[in-house]
């Protein structure tokens, strides 16, 4: 048997929550790993696992925020050992060409 040197295993909520709100998607998330926690734990104490997670929000703004509950957050950093966010936005270029000169802000 070859092992190969690394695997990944993701769970996206794309597609599965009818909503653009981080803290949909983070709820919806939460509710189904808080009861595979046993699970989750046992992959984790293997050598060489790391496990992360990712919050990706893409916006059409040069600036955007998001909260989200603590104990969601809390329930959620509790299974990995960090949390990635990206944020991303559209570049000043694309946006520029969206407005007239003299109409930018």
């Amino acid at each position: 048997m070859i092992r190969r040197p690394w695997g990944l295993w993701q769970y996206s909520t794309s597609g599965r929550v009818p909503s653009n709100s981080v803290e949909d998607h983070a709820r919806f998330l939460w509710d189904q790993l808080r009861t595979r926690r046993a699970a989750i734990e046992k992959v984790r104490s293997q050598p060489g696992v790391y496990c992360d997670l990712r919050i990706w929000l893409e916006v059409s703004d040069c600036v955007a925020s998001f909260a989200l509950p603590s104990e969601i957050l809390l329930g959620l950093c509790s299974l990995c050992q960090d949390v990635n966010l990206s944020i991303i936005t559209t570049p000043p270029e694309d946006r520029s060409k969206a407005a007239p000169p003299g109409n930018r802000m």
